[in-house]
């Protein structure tokens, strides 16, 4: 897929299916046919294509999306796509009419909390093999397939949506390789994840000093334009790591000054949507789980928070590898991205056209929508009033700029 050292939960890959854009050319490859066949045959790179000043570069886009992925995330309270919270702090909440709760409940910065824990990677195998071949008889081998066995998985203790793809040798999420489609056989358990060839391509070369177009192959892939072995790892959700009580310095008798002690907790969650939980003091071990324990200390000074949080659709036996966000919510953050794009993205008309479109500010505010997409986005151009009309039916919590729909 196209990456960036800007990471993003919507794919790069996403913007260029909202726009329409050929996903061949959007990821440095052609077909070996002219012409192309595609709507817009302009090749995109890592950079902005100064030769002809065509195209924005990739890492253009990615910046555009993350800030647009960051305004919606504050206008609606919640991560547009799950994601991992971790040491976020709270002060421990002052009694209720005198009356202290032993374990009070506190509001997470984020809504739709899925559970306590913190982000985990291990790898279920390294140098898988990519086989490329043609999804159409006689076509262009423009498909890659990789396969994990049932036994694979079971040592991982990994599911089918806990497996990403990452390039061989990395592990950082910049270097993941997404979309795919993750299909676990319910016979055999056995796991196939394939995903078009233009997402494979060498990532050397799409960093080059002086990038070129890399052509699709007829026959077997050049082994310096498309990589052959790919690492697959275990993404999920640790819950042995959830939170903290924090005692500050000076608080607890024989503490050292400007120190703190603090107490393991797991997270109990009272209302998902809004962010509502509760943190109680606990010790975890591999053979009983989370035993509740009593607090070290009384009157705590604050809390730690891990979590996992944020909305995505699942798909029941085809998994993305990366979740999958709402359509209208992924194009929404694709035209927000838009009114921050100074230049177009591309020169070809449908798509030139189509960011002038988002990019069109309204004369004057005249609708209640104008003026709310101008307080979350600093903007009433037509991609932010958009983005704001799918967030107003997502029901967001009421937090930074939106308009409360508990």
């Amino acid at each position: 897929m196209a990456i960036s050292q800007t990471t993003t939960l919507s794919t790069l890959d996403d913007y260029a299916r909202v726009m329409g854009l050929d996903m061949n050319g959007w990821n440095q490859t052609r077909l070996p046919t002219t012409p192309s066949g595609a709507a817009c045959p302009h090749i995109w790179y890592q950079k902005p294509d100064l030769s002809t000043a065509e195209t924005v570069g990739r890492d253009d886009v990615a910046v555009a999306l993350d800030i647009a992925e960051d305004m919606i995330a504050h206008a609606l309270g919640w991560k547009v796509a799950r994601t991992w919270e971790t040491a976020e702090e709270h002060q421990w909440p002052y009694p209720h009419n005198q009356v202290q709760v032993d374990y009070p409940t506190i509001q997470t910065d984020w809504g739709h909390v899925y559970s306590g824990g913190i982000k985990a990677k291990t790898l279920i195998a390294a140098g898988v093999t990519v086989a490329y071949s043609a999804s159409v008889l006689g076509g262009v081998m423009d498909l890659c397939t990789m396969t994990l066995t049932a036994a694979q998985m079971t040592t991982a203790g990994a599911t089918a949506k806990e497996i990403r793809v990452f390039f061989a040798g990395e592990s950082d999420d910049a270097w993941e390789i997404r979309p795919l489609t993750i299909v676990e056989n319910p016979t055999t358990h056995n796991i196939t994840i394939t995903g078009p060839s233009c997402r494979f391509v060498d990532p050397d070369l799409w960093y080059a000093a002086s990038p070129v177009p890399v052509t699709l192959p007829i026959v077997a892939p050049p082994v310096a334009d498309f990589v052959v072995t790919v690492d697959i790892y275990r993404v999920y959700n640790d819950t042995t790591t959830q939170g903290q009580v924090v005692w500050m310095g000076g608080v607890v008798c024989n503490q050292l000054a400007c120190t703190e002690a603090c107490q393991d907790a797991c997270i109990v969650v009272d209302n998902p949507r809004l962010g509502l939980v509760r943190l109680t003091p606990a010790s975890y071990t591999a053979a009983t789980g989370w035993t509740p324990m009593c607090l070290t200390y009384a009157d705590p000074t604050a809390v730690r928070l891990n979590y996992y949080a944020g909305m995505w659709k699942e798909y029941a036996n085809a998994y993305r590898g990366d979740g999958r966000m709402q359509n209208d919510l992924a194009e929404a953050i694709v035209r927000l991205a838009n009114t921050l794009l100074p230049d177009a993205p591309c020169s070809c008309g449908i798509i030139k056209q189509r960011w002038a479109r988002d990019r069109q500010e309204k004369e004057r505010i005249d609708s209640v929508d104008a003026a709310l997409a101008l307080a979350a986005f600093g903007s009433y151009m037509a991609g932010a009033i958009w983005a704001w009309g799918v967030i107003k039916r997502l029901r967001p919590l009421g937090r930074g700029a939106s308009v409360r729909g508990v």
